[in-house]
């Protein structure tokens, strides 16, 4: 059995003209972006982020806006999984609550849908660390796109 990773590949690759297959992405790759579930049902995603050195502030904890780019991907990717793969997400706005300073290392998301209308998106989700301590908080408004 495949993983949900390549699974949701898969599913980018077939309905998104070979997106994530042949074409790259390169800043999700920066970021280390890996896809552990999605479920239509739930209208939700979990994502891992590797944030490696490259990635710090001066004080050595991740970088802002690396933390809002890891959201980016998170929730538009639980926008897309809501749309059965039909839309992409385009972010119009997004709020980044930061609780906690992010380690480095492993980062955990979770994305969820609010709301997936016609033309209008709401997103909004968390990022953790391995163990679940609450790092950030995010809310997104974003358009739904036909690729």
């Amino acid at each position: 059995m495949s993983s949900a990773h390549e699974r949701f590949k898969d599913s980018m690759s077939e309905n998104f003209a070979g997106l994530w297959r042949e074409k790259r992405l390169p800043a999700s790759e920066l970021i280390g972006l890996e896809v552990l579930d999605f479920d239509h049902s739930k209208l939700s995603i979990r994502t891992k982020f590797l944030a490696a050195s490259h990635l710090f502030n001066a004080m050595g904890f991740v970088q802002g806006g690396i933390l809002g780019a890891m959201f980016d991907d998170t929730l538009s990717l639980a926008g897309t999984v809501a749309s059965n793969f039909t839309k992409l997400m385009l972010t119009h706005e997004m709020k980044l609550c930061f609780i906690q300073p992010a380690s480095p290392g492993l980062i955990f998301g979770e994305g969820r849908v609010a709301h997936l209308g016609k033309s209008l998106a709401f997103l909004e989700g968390e990022l953790r660390s391995k163990d679940g301590m609450l790092w950030t908080t995010a809310t997104t408004s974003a358009r739904p796109f036909s690729f």
